[in-house]
């Protein structure tokens, strides 16, 4: 595996998807906030929608997290 390449938010939020589709009952999504930090991203998990759709929802935060995190990096 390439670390470089691998996105483990990405695979974390498929993973929860797919749980949350095969287990629509005992996964306990809600659980999700804490690591998520975003309802409306809980909410398009519970709704079954497709991946890419999921990942608009916080890209935006994730954009700008990375600018502020590379100022700390640039040392």
């Amino acid at each position: 595996m390439d670390r470089h390449r691998f996105r483990p938010v990405t695979c974390g939020l498929e993973i929860a998807r797919v749980l949350c589709l095969l287990y629509p009952r005992r996964f306990q999504s809600e659980k999700l906030l804490n690591l998520v930090g975003s309802e409306e991203v809980i909410k398009r998990i519970r709704e079954g929608r497709a991946l890419r759709e999921i990942l608009e929802v916080y890209q935006p935060q994730l954009q700008a997290f990375l600018a502020l995190r590379k100022n700390y990096l640039d040392y």
